[in-house]
């Protein structure tokens, strides 16, 4: 097999060659216009696709930018929330966590027998029921305490 050279197509020269200039010598006065006004027609209406396009292109990327920024707008307004729910968390935490050790030091501390009940174990007991509580409804609780706090 040969292999073929083929030349890459440049951009077309807007320059008319010697044969076009005396084709164009050639031809009477309106068709000469004629064929003038059509190429400059064609050459306009690329110019006004290729810009068509381009504004195209650019109000997709705009509308897509504000897309992006009004999320942002929304997810902006969330950050203080996210960081009050996220300090809930610790702080309800820690109260759970205390509230069980504590019951579960009492519990283990003053063992009931069968005829003695000592106070320190049902508070044990209550400790420990309250931290459950606290764990279900922990949220519930939190939000009360803002409320009670305010």
């Amino acid at each position: 097999m040969s292999n073929f050279k083929i030349p890459a197509s440049e951009n077309p020269s807007t320059e008319p060659s010697a044969l076009t200039q005396a084709e164009m010598a050639n031809m009477s006065a309106t068709k000469r216009n004629t064929i003038l006004y059509e190429r400059t027609i064609e050459s306009l209406s690329r110019s006004v696709d290729y810009l068509e396009r381009k504004l195209d292109e650019s109000d997709i990327e705009r509308k897509n930018a504000l897309k992006k920024l009004d999320h942002y707008t929304d997810d902006a307004y969330k950050i203080p929330l996210l960081k009050r729910e996220n300090l809930e968390m610790y702080v309800m935490f820690a109260l759970i966590t205390v509230s069980m050790a504590l019951g579960s030091a009492l519990i283990s501390s003053y063992p009931k027998t069968s005829t003695l009940i000592p106070w320190q174990f049902g508070l044990g007991w209550g400790l420990v029921g309250l931290g459950a509580t606290l764990g279900i409804v922990g949220k519930a609780s939190v939000w009360m305490y803002y409320r009670v706090k305010q």
